[in-house]
């Protein structure tokens, strides 16, 4: 059976597919889809340069928030490899852990072969936990103040841009992968008891099922200027215009869309919600262009968050509470291409009496 396994599985494995290239294609698929769009609707000269500042706007790119993001995109290069030994070796123990515990309990059970069905229905139900444990663990970020002070690194982006998604403290990544190694080496310790699966061929289906699901939920705009929309479909999956909503400071957003694939968590949590029309974002922390800055520098990225969470979890500081400004305070402060589409630009310009070009 395993040689069976393990021969279907490395014939269909996605996992050496590189995300940075995955992510790059998205970006300029999508900017060469919104700058057509545009084209369509007003009739623009086309030309090169025009795209390539549609596709890499200079006021998000000389914007101090990204050079922050491209500083811990390398850094995290090193910083995951650490933080993936320890998450392997928790999914190890938990899962051989409950194969012990479930050896004991069924003795005697003789495991079953496993056929294609079953290796799809299982990649599909691990994806799912890993989906889970994803949304736990950002969910807690949020919701526990001495956490909160760690992920605030991420939410100080003022511009999203497709490095903002490794914008992450190594202790949010290692909380991460904690939950994560435990929910999923739970479900790991099913698979070796049933179906006697090793960890590796779990492993793999895992990570061909996550790959499917991040290219389907176009993960890779999650973070950049491209506010896709889902429709309907947002009642069941997260979308990146949902993810851009997730970043904004409005008190009405706060806390809501934390969910990475599926929008179910986020419907049982009573922390979902849907974009309106025409609606535009400013990103940050919400307590001012200064609370920002403070993230914007090695030490803000790296100490600072550590600093500030030792205290609110001492009670040296007390933790801030959602930010106070009101709804309208950031109306109108958005630049135009931030979180709309290209026919809601093309409205508000005439609306201005402006005209491209």
């Amino acid at each position: 059976m395993l040689e069976f396994l393990k021969s279907y599985i490395s014939g269909i494995s996605l996992t050496h597919l590189p995300m940075f290239a995955i992510a790059w294609c998205f970006l300029f698929a999508a900017a060469i889809a919104s700058y057509g769009y545009q084209y369509y609707l007003v009739r623009k000269d086309l030309s090169f340069f025009g795209f390539l500042k549609h596709c890499f706007p200079l006021h998000t790119w000389r914007d101090k928030s990204s050079y922050i993001d491209i500083m811990m995109y390398f850094v995290s290069k090193y910083t995951k490899a650490i933080v993936l030994l320890g998450h392997i070796a928790l999914v190890l123990l938990v899962s051989g852990g409950v194969n012990a515990i479930l050896g004991v309990v069924f003795e005697g059970y003789v495991a079953q072969t496993a056929g294609v069905i079953t290796i799809i229905v299982f990649s599909a139900l691990s994806c799912v936990v890993w989906d889970f444990s994803n949304f736990l663990s950002h969910y807690l970020q949020h919701k526990v103040p001495f956490l909160w002070e760690i992920h605030k690194v991420h939410h100080s982006a003022t511009q999203l841009t497709p490095f903002t998604s490794k914008r992450l403290h190594p202790l949010a990544d290692k909380l991460d992968l904690t939950i994560g190694g435990v929910l999923v080496g739970i479900l790991f310790g099913f698979g070796q008891h049933i179906y006697d699966f090793s960890v590796a061929d779990m492993v793999i289906m895992l990570g061909n099922m996550n790959m499917i699901v991040t290219i389907a939920v176009m993960d890779p705009l999650r973070h950049s200027q491209f506010p896709i929309s889902f429709g309907p479909l947002e009642a069941i999956f997260i979308s990146p215009r949902m993810h851009h909503l997730h970043h904004s400071v409005k008190l009405e957003h706060w806390d809501k869309n934390m969910g990475f694939a599926l929008a179910i968590w986020d419907r049982m949590f009573g922390t979902y919600c849907r974009a309106k029309t025409g609606e535009a974002y400013v990103y940050g922390i919400g307590r001012g262009a200064d609370v920002d800055l403070e993230y914007q520098s090695v030490y803000g990225a790296y100490v600072h968050p550590v600093v500030k969470s030792i205290k609110v979890l001492t009670g040296v500081e007390a933790p801030q509470p959602m930010p106070e400004l009101p709804n309208d305070a950031y109306d109108g402060a958005v630049p135009l291409s931030a979180s709309m589409t290209a026919r809601e630009v093309v409205q508000r310009l005439r609306r201005r009496r402006l005209h491209f070009g």
